[in-house]
């Protein structure tokens, strides 16, 4: 539920700012990086010192 909401919400800023939805898609896909971080240990002992 929680990356639901970490997708939703800069997609749902992108898309009234002017950002095309196609655009604001791909851009809030990058929100999702911590969610995978935290799932994964492999990428958590890589991603998590530049992330945080």
């Amino acid at each position: 539920m929680e990356s639901i909401v970490h997708f939703a919400v800069p997609f749902s800023a992108l898309v009234p700012a002017g950002v095309k939805p196609k655009k604001a898609f791909l851009a809030s896909l990058f929100s999702l990086l911590p969610d995978f971080d935290a799932l994964s240990s492999f990428t958590g002992l890589f991603l998590t010192p530049f992330l945080s």
